[in-house]
């Protein structure tokens, strides 16, 4: 999916990182062979940049054993960027952060309530602290699955509009975190490449990891994300939309499996990718999507992206046209 963000595929193909540590090189590297159209074979192993991974993780991620793609993708951008001589500390100090990091306003508020004269618990407004925080994956919250069935007895697998996860973000909706009240708003300017990340699974009581199998409807051209940012005029005109279209997608699908150390069957996760075709309208033809998992490749119609359980989405920003009408983007 990184190799289809256009701005870091550039960077890897054009820039000279042979002074780079080992971790850019070989991802360097692999992209070059992605994207090299004179390539004698029709596939490329990632077996160097794997290894690579595994020794400087820790062998926390490694070819033997599957990984959430959310911890591996939020761990490789951040040592990527650090590769690259990114600072901790200071915002836009690589490549990787002026694709990828935005910022949003955080508001918090104790919920503090004690009883009147008459023992009655009345809550107190406290006071409101704010703070801008910066992100490179925008984490989106699912309601709780339902636990009833149809009447065929099947468990009814339920939906929601992506706007409606959004709505997290909209500095209104508040959520309650043990005795603190939060409201989260995104801040101008969005990067180029948004990141975002569907929270499908959660811990139970019995400290069991527990899968929500809400399917996440949306568009995936013209997302618009005005909504959710808050206006300011100095960097972005008022009521004029803010346009994404998305470029990756990385979903789940638990496969049933036999397992004798369990009652009945347990449950294997399986990732597969979606990527764009790059080159759609410019090349007179139209954009094809494509899913990969593993060795298997093949095309997918794009109405059925959102038909799957999203995990990662990658958004690309469209760009404003210019000579066609305040605000006007293609």
């Amino acid at each position: 999916s990184l190799a289809h963000v256009a701005p870091l595929r550039n960077f890897c193909m054009l820039e000279d990182l042979s002074t780079r540590p080992q971790l850019v090189q070989r991802f360097s590297t692999l992209v070059r062979k992605l994207w090299n159209s004179r390539a004698f074979k029709s596939h490329v192993s990632p077996h160097e940049l794997i290894q690579e991974i595994s020794l400087r993780s820790g062998k926390k991620f490694s070819l033997s054993e599957q990984a959430d793609p959310v911890e591996f993708l939020s761990w490789f951008l951040n040592n990527l960027h650090l590769s690259l001589g990114g600072s901790k500390t200071k915002p836009g100090s690589s490549i990787i952060q002026r694709i990828f990091q935005g910022h949003l306003r955080v508001e918090s508020q104790s919920i503090t309530a004690r009883a009147d004269a008459h023992d009655r618990l009345r809550f107190e407004d406290a006071e409101i602290k704010t703070q801008e925080s910066p992100f490179m994956v925008l984490s989106l919250d699912l309601p709780p699955a339902p636990l009833f069935q149809d009447n065929s007895k099947k468990n009814i697998i339920p939906q929601v509009p992506l706007t409606t996860l959004l709505q997290k973000y909209s500095g209104v909706q508040a959520q309650e975190r043990l005795n603190t009240r939060l409201r989260y708003r995104l801040l101008h300017p969005l990067p180029p490449f948004l990141i975002m990340h569907v929270k499908r699974f959660a811990s139970n009581k019995f400290l069991q990891s527990q899968r929500n199998p809400t399917i996440v409807t949306f568009n995936p051209r013209s997302l618009d994300l005005s909504p959710y940012i808050e206006p300011n005029p100095s960097v972005h005109p008022l009521n004029e939309p803010v346009v994404y279209d998305l470029v990756a997608n990385i979903t789940h699908e638990g496969v049933k499996v036999r397992d004798d150390s369990v009652e009945g069957e347990a449950e294997r996760k399986v990732w597969r990718a979606h990527v764009k075709e790059s080159g759609g309208a410019e090349g007179g033809k139209a954009e094809q999507w494509w899913e990969m998992q593993d060795l298997f490749v093949e095309k997918v119609n794009a109405d059925l992206l959102s038909t799957k359980e999203a995990y990662v989405m990658v958004w690309e920003r469209r760009k404003a046209t210019k000579g066609k009408g305040k605000g006007a983007v293609t």
